[in-house]
C-alpha cells in the first residue's frame, strides 16, 4: 500500500528505548492531525491509521542493508548509529559506510546520530544530518528532522536554491498553490519525491 518507512539502525538497548517511543509519538501527532483534518468516518480513519509511517530497527550493517534493498522506494528516511556490527565485528565505520551506500542509490533525507560529538564531522562530509545521541533537544530535533524533510506538517514549496517560497497547509491548498507556483519547483520537488512524501 505505499506505506512509507523509517529505517532506524542502533544496536544499544539504552538508545533505541530512548529513540523509538519519540519517534513514536511524532509520528502519532502526525497521524492524529491528519485524521482530524481529512478523515470523514470510521472507514477513512481507520485506513490513515494504516497509511503512517511504519519503523523497522536494525543493528547490523547487513540486517540495515538487507531493509534498504527490500523497501527503498518506500523510505521516508534513515537513522544511523555511527558503530555496529559489520560482518559480525563491531566497526566503528559501519554507518558512515551504510549511508554513503544508501545515499548512493536513492535521495532520501539520512540523519546519522552519536554520543561522540566528532562524529559529526562524518556527517558532513557524507551531507547527512548530525543529532547527538545525548542532547536535551533530541526530541526538537527530530521532529524538525521529520518536519523538514520528510513531509510532516505543511509542504513548503521551495524554489532550485532550496529557498521557500510558498506553504500548503492541506490538500485543498496544495491545488490551488499548483497554479501559481513556478515550474522550477515542482521539479526541484518531484526530483527529491517530496510531494509522494508529502501527499502520503
Amino acid at each position: 500500500g505505499e506505506v512509507r518507512v523509517i529505517l532506524l539502525i542502533e544496536d544499544s538497548v539504552k538508545y533505541y528505548t530512548r529513540y523509538l517511543p519519540k519517534l513514536y509519538a511524532l509520528i502519532m501527532l502526525q497521524t492524529q492531525s491528519i485524521i482530524q483534518e481529512r478523515a470523514a468516518d470510521d472507514m477513512h480513519r481507520m485506513l490513515k491509521m494504516r497509511a503512517r509511517p511504519k519503523i523497522v530497527l536494525c543493528s547490523t550493517y547487513e540486517e540495515a542493508a538487507s531493509i534498504f534493498d527490500q523497501y527503498k522506494n518506500y523510505l521516508l528516511c534513515v537513522i544511523s548509529d555511527v558503530s555496529f556490527e559489520k560482518d559480525g565485528v563491531k566497526t566503528q565505520d559501519a554507518g558512515a559506510q551504510l549511508l554513503q551506500y544508501i545515499k548512493s542509490n536513492v535521495e532520501v533525507p539520512c540523519l546519522m546520530q552519536s554520543s561522540d560529538i566528532t562524529n559529526k564531522e562524518k556527517a558532513e562530509e557524507l551531507e547527512v544530518d548530525f543529532i547527538s545521541k545525548n542532547a536535551e533537544t533530541l526530541e526538537h530535533e527530530l521532529r524538525n528532522v521529520l518536519m523538514e524533510k520528510c513531509g510532516f506538517g505543511d509542504f513548503i514549496f521551495r524554489n532550485s536554491r532550496n529557498m521557500a517560497i510558498d506553504k500548503a497547509r492541506n490538500l485543498k491548498e496544495f491545488a490551488e498553490k499548483l497554479a501559481t507556483i513556478p515550474p522550477e519547483s515542482l521539479l526541484f520537488h518531484s526530483r527529491r519525491q517530496g510531494i509522494s512524501k508529502w501527499l502520503m
